[in-house]
C-alpha cells in the first residue's frame, strides 16, 4: 500500500512538473475574468500537455484580438510564462518591428538591424530590430508605441503588416487592468 501512494504521488508530482496544469486552469480562470469584461467567451485550446490551454478570439472596437497566456513547461524553449495580446492590423508598409528591452542582449543579426527612435529614453531602454529601416520609420511614426513601451512587464513587441503582438513575462494585474491596456492597445494603430 505504501509503494502505491508514493507512486501517485510521484505520478501527480511529475504531472504538475511536466504539463504544468495548475497555473494552466488559474490562467483559464483569469481568462474568463477578462471575457466577461470584453463580451467574449474564452477558448480552451488544446490538452493539458499544450503550450496554450485557452484562449480568447473577439472582435473589440473593432479591432480582432487574440489573448492567451503561453506556457513555458520544463522542456519548453521559453524562458517563462506570460501574457501574449495578438492585435491584427493593417499597417501599408512591409517591414517588421521587434521590441526586446536591452536587459535581453539582443543584438543585430542577418538582414535585422538596429532601429533608433530618436527618443533618446527609450533608445537607451529597448533594443528594436528591423529588416527594413525605412518601412520601420513609416511604421513607428503612424503608431503611438512610445505608450506602450512603457508598461511595467512589457517583455517583447513585435510588429509586422498584419499584427502586433504584445508579450509580458509575468501577469501580475488584474482583468481589470488588462482591459485598460486593451482599450489603450486598440487606439495604438
Amino acid at each position: 500500500m505504501y509503494i502505491l501512494l508514493l507512486l501517485l504521488a510521484a505520478t501527480f508530482l511529475i504531472s504538475i512538473f511536466t504539463t504544468n496544469w495548475p497555473v494552466k486552469f488559474y490562467h483559464h480562470y483569469l481568462l474568463k475574468q477578462l471575457a466577461e469584461l470584453l463580451g467574449a467567451i474564452p477558448e480552451k485550446n488544446g490538452l493539458l500537455s499544450s503550450s496554450v490551454y485557452s484562449q480568447i478570439n473577439t472582435i473589440y472596437r473593432d479591432k480582432e484580438l487574440k489573448i492567451r497566456f503561453v506556457e513555458a513547461s520544463v522542456d519548453s524553449i521559453k524562458e517563462h510564462s506570460g501574457l501574449e495580446i495578438r492585435m491584427y492590423i493593417n499597417v501599408s508598409a512591409q517591414g517588421v518591428l521587434e521590441c526586446y528591452p536591452m536587459r535581453k542582449g539582443k543584438h543585430e543579426w542577418g538582414d535585422f538591424k538596429r532601429f533608433l527612435t530618436g527618443d533618446p529614453g527609450l533608445d537607451r531602454q529597448w533594443f528594436i530590430l528591423t529588416n527594413e529601416p525605412v518601412a520601420a520609420g513609416v511604421i513607428w511614426d503612424s503608431c503611438r508605441f512610445p505608450d506602450l513601451l512603457r508598461y511595467p512587464g512589457l517583455e517583447k513587441l513585435l510588429i509586422n503588416q498584419n499584427e502586433l503582438i504584445v508579450q509580458f513575462k509575468y501577469y501580475y494585474w488584474s482583468a481589470e487592468k488588462v482591459k485598460q491596456f486593451i482599450d489603450q492597445l486598440v487606439h495604438v494603430c
